[in-house]
């Protein structure tokens, strides 16, 4: 009978104290704070990864679509509204009647990632002809620059390879002249139009 009182007593003092509680959230809230840089850098490198990819994915469509159907097609490459760079990809055609007309749908980059619009980035940016959407598309006004596929494969403009290049970076380093620490660099063959992708 006076086993229940001692047992009671002792299974109060198992619970933790408001002071251990506040250090062990204190021990999570730095870990936390110590993780987020470079989880956040995990998920940018790895946005750029498929940024990088998915420009050469289109490139070669446009070359597939200029081969089967044996026309010349324009890659499309537009602007964002915000933030800013190119982040925007559509493969456009002709139809029967001569009209152009989109081949593809719109494909975006990932979050915060774009072609760099600096021409030390990326050369072929100033060496490319640049236009404005039709009123009656999805994308009406927007600015956008243009690579024409033929379907033997080779671009234009014909550039030297050593100046066909975009590089693909995270939106903050849109605008900067320096390379800056993680970036994709997708190089075109002009006479082929295979597209190289380099990571650092």
């Amino acid at each position: 009978m006076e086993l229940a009182p001692a047992m009671t007593r002792r299974s109060r003092e198992w619970g933790f104290s408001l002071l251990e509680l506040l250090i062990v959230v204190a021990i999570m809230i730095t870990l936390m704070s110590l993780a987020t840089p470079a989880l956040t850098s995990l998920l940018e490198s790895g946005n750029l990864a498929r940024g990088g990819q998915a420009l050469a994915d289109e490139i070669n469509l446009a070359r597939q679509l200029a081969a089967s159907q044996n026309r010349v097609v324009e890659l499309r490459i537009l602007k964002n509204e915000t933030p800013p760079g190119y982040g925007l990809l559509q493969v456009w055609g002709t139809d029967a009647g001569g009209t152009n007309v989109p081949l593809s749908r719109v494909m975006k980059l990932p979050q915060n990632i774009v072609i760099a619009e600096n021409t030390t980035l990326s050369a072929a940016i100033e060496k490319t002809p640049t236009a404005t959407m039709p009123t009656n598309s999805s994308m009406a006004g927007r600015a956008y620059t243009y690579l024409r596929i033929r379907p033997s494969g080779a671009v234009d403009p014909s550039l030297a390879m050593s100046n066909f290049f975009f590089a693909v970076v995270s939106s903050r380093s849109a605008t900067n002249s320096a390379l800056p620490p993680n970036y994709v660099t997708i190089q075109v063959n002009p006479l082929t139009g295979t597209p190289l992708v380099y990571r650092p």
